[in-house]
């Protein structure tokens, strides 16, 4: 029987005990390394964005809403300043609130069936009021 040494000094192929690309595949573990970390770093930024983005199309959709309201408010008759009291997500829906202030607001007011002007005693407002009317 052999020894186990001479198997290993005699045999074709050496043992080391660093593979032979070690160097590069360190090299590029370290670039990926730094790839990776260039990338989280994107993806934070881009987090940011996103609630940028979402606050915008916030912002985009009141403003649309608004636009909306002030809209049917002119359609219906509606002051400006009540504008904003209507409510409403969809345009339909502002636009039956707007139809039913509309009918409050609008309403003319109904003439009175008799005179509601007291009568005047003194004889002096009496011959003013006479003058006034022949004016």
């Amino acid at each position: 029987m052999k020894n186990l040494k001479d198997i290993k000094i005699n045999s074709p192929r050496k043992i080391s005990a660093k593979p032979q690309d070690y160097d590069s595949l360190k090299e590029e573990n370290e670039q990926l390394k730094q790839r990776i970390g260039e990338l989280e770093g994107t993806v934070e930024e881009l987090k940011g964005y996103k609630d940028q983005l979402t606050e915008k199309d916030n912002l985009i959709k009141e403003y649309e809403l608004k636009n909306v309201k002030y809209r049917i408010a002119v359609e219906t008759g509606i002051p400006l300043a009540l504008a904003d009291r209507l409510s409403g997500k969809s345009e339909e829906e502002i636009k039956k609130d707007a139809e039913s202030l509309a009918s409050f607001i609008n309403q003319k007011s109904k003439l009175p069936l008799k005179t509601t002007e007291t009568k005047l005693t003194d004889p002096k407002e009496q011959a003013y009021a006479k003058m006034l009317e022949n004016l």
